[in-house]
């Protein structure tokens, strides 16, 4: 279903939002960075890293690739539905590269550019690739509550009972409710209809892309179907959690604490839902140090594994889409063709 009014992604947002999350993500940002620089010790911090072992980070490498391989396939899943078929090769790369671009510029111009590219060489509708693409936000954010959720309830946590238990049920209704939406599109289609008729453009645009993702979660088949969906994208960042665990190891970490850089890692990755620098600079760090702080964990030491962690989440996508925007050709034959 095409969004009304809109011609490309960048144009259906509201441009004075755009700017205000912007300059609050660059001020919470600056301000966390600031924060945990002046919190830890950044000559027991080098000191960690000099000590880092190479063969545990390149096994996260290669599941992290692996994590990327199979994100691109299940968004090939979510556009193709149950009534196209989509070559799947020719996305991996522009899939990738628009994670690239989020992580260097601001705006999500990485979404704008995705959003884009399979509308102009999948020849779909813009509002079934924004759907598609919120539908897979949605699928992430279910997800990774969940693992948070499981690590909360397994990890013996040096914060108070009280504390740890309100967390606990938070997160259990979270992820209770995540799951509730993504097998009721039709909730969510009245939802975004209703919404929609509203007169204010903000909320209006908010309900056309409710209304979108509802129609993602209907062309995405039976409930068999989305659970097949659920549980291939807790295998993604079960994956993505692998290169926690390597960094960790990699510093010197104990495989038998697990627990605790799983915890940090999903915590740090919920982190990334408040505005931040691009690339999630400040978030992810700051959120991080203080979930692997409430487990006991060193604050030098959390510094060590969060930053190396996050460089590594970072840089490999960022210099793919660097790249791939300079080597990638301008033009190129379309990858959609009708399901037979």
């Amino acid at each position: 279903m095409e969004v009304p009014g809109d011609t490309a992604f960048a144009s259906s947002a509201n441009k004075g939002w755009r700017w205000l999350k912007a300059i609050v993500g660059i001020l919470f940002g600056a301000i966390a960075l600031f924060v945990l620089w002046q919190s830890v010790d950044y000559r027991d911090v080098a000191a960690h890293f000099g000590k880092a072992a190479v063969a545990p980070l390149i096994v996260g490498l290669v599941a992290y690739a692996l994590d990327f391989l199979l994100r691109a396939y299940r968004f090939k899943l979510l556009l193709e539905g149950t009534r196209h078929e989509i070559r799947f090769l020719p996305t991996v790369a522009p899939f990738v590269a628009s994670f690239g671009i989020n992580d260097i510029l601001p705006f999500r111009l990485g979404d704008g550019f995705r959003v884009f590219w399979f509308h102009d060489r999948l020849n779909l509708p813009l509002g079934r690739v924004l759907g598609a693409m919120l539908l897979e936000r949605l699928l992430d954010l279910v997800t990774i509550v969940l693992l948070a959720c499981l690590a909360l309830m397994a990890i013996d946590a040096e914060v108070s009972d009280l504390v740890l238990e309100r967390l606990r049920w938070v997160m259990i209704a979270c992820s209770v409710g995540g799951v509730l939406i993504l097998f009721s599109p039709l909730a969510l289609s009245r939802l975004g209809e209703r919404l929609r008729q509203s007169r204010r453009r903000t909320i209006a645009l908010i309900g056309a892309g409710i209304a979108s993702m509802s129609d993602a979660i209907k062309e995405a088949g039976t409930l068999s179907r989305m659970s097949r969906l659920i549980a291939f994208s807790l295998l993604i960042w079960l994956l993505e959690s692998v290169l926690a665990l390597a960094v960790w190891v990699s510093l010197d970490g104990t495989v038998s604490e697990w627990l605790k850089p799983f915890f940090a890692f999903t915590i740090a990755m919920l982190g990334t839902l408040v505005p931040a620098l691009p690339g999630h600079f400040g978030s992810f760090d700051y959120f991080g140090v203080l979930s692997f702080q409430a487990v006991g964990v060193d604050r030098d030491f959390a510094a060590a594994v969060i930053l190396l962690l996050h460089l590594l989440l970072w840089l490999p996508t960022a210099l793919f889409a660097i790249g791939w925007l300079i080597l990638a050709p301008k033009s190129g034959r379309r990858v959609f063709r009708p399901a037979s």
